[in-house]
């Protein structure tokens, strides 16, 4: 599940141990940085899909129950997340 991906990247993110040395050690940490800042987004973006499928899959009968309002939320809040 998502949950279970973003969970797992998040425990190899906090053990991850950046180099002690100055100088050199800049530009590999800003990448480092970006590529961490790279991965939590496209998880965001997999659980915005996540939602959006869940969204699609509600039957008519059902799309404005509360279930139906916090999938709608999310897919918003993620979207303004991303947008940022």
């Amino acid at each position: 599940s998502v949950t279970a991906e973003l969970s797992s990247y998040m425990r190899k993110r906090t053990q991850l141990k950046e180099p002690a040395t100055e100088g050199g050690d800049r530009i590999e940490k800003r990448w480092q940085r970006k590529a961490a800042v790279r991965r939590v987004v496209s998880l965001l973006l997999k659980i915005r899909d996540a939602e959006e499928s869940y969204l699609e899959s509600i039957p008519e009968n059902l799309r404005g129950g509360p279930m139906a309002e916090a999938a709608e939320e999310t897919v918003g809040r993620l979207d303004e997340a991303y947008a940022v």
